[in-house]
């Protein structure tokens, strides 16, 4: 069933694209990780937003950090995954599966006269880096019956989608990322792709969580 979404993408664009490239993709069997419509699910065990993160524990496992001691973001290292928890309502809103790897040359980000600040920009960059998980997600996840991972062509993406009924990703006027809406009883849910800005066949982060929230049908 095909699942609305705003938005101006041109069908027929689509449409004209023909035999785009094919990637070789196969399902990270070790954490698997499917979306189905409003929800996650991790080795068949599902898992929802605007609840608990005790609940993703269960499922996920205790081995998680909080880095700088954020009480809102937890993340597995050995998973290459994070969750977020909303500032007001302190139940989980987003999950992000990173694929992006640092460059192994980091001289330039370590040269206190790259940053504006000096040592603390340093400083503030060597924070930053341990908000991510120290690993990366390898594989694919399965969003709606395909497969997805750090490889990326949107039309083939688009036409896979429209193959099996669903509606296409959207350009987002955010930038240099591919959306997805879907209407899921009183919230908003949005997955994301996120290319790389110098190779946008590849993927950075695929990130899936709330848009937004009814607050007449919420809890």
């Amino acid at each position: 069933m095909a699942i609305g979404i705003s938005g101006c993408y041109l069908l027929d664009e689509i449409d004209r694209i023909e035999n785009p490239p094919s990637f070789n993709r196969e399902m990270n069997n070790d954490h698997p990780f499917e979306v189905v419509d409003c929800h996650i699910f991790y080795k068949g065990k599902r898992l929802d937003f605007d609840v608990s993160i005790d609940e993703w524990v269960k499922v996920l496992g205790s081995e998680y950090r909080q880095p700088g001691g954020l009480w809102n973001l937890y993340v597995w290292d050995s998973l290459g995954f994070s969750v977020n928890l909303s500032a007001t309502r302190k139940k989980v809103t987003s999950v992000d599966w990173l694929y992006y790897r640092e460059p192994p040359d980091l001289e330039l980000n370590m040269d206190p006269k790259n940053h504006i600040n000096g040592m603390r920009g340093v400083q503030m960059f060597q924070q930053r880096k341990g908000y991510v998980p120290k690993g990366r997600f390898s594989g694919s996840i399965r969003l709606d019956g395909i497969l997805m991972d750090d490889q990326f062509n949107i039309h083939e993406l688009n036409q896979s989608r429209m193959a099996k009924g669903l509606n296409p990703f959207q350009e987002s006027m955010w930038g240099n990322q591919w959306v997805h809406q879907r209407k899921c009883d009183h919230l908003g849910l949005n997955f994301s792709v996120d290319p790389n800005d110098d190779d946008n066949s590849k993927v950075d982060a695929l990130g899936f969580g709330i848009a937004w929230i009814d607050p007449e049908n919420g809890s």
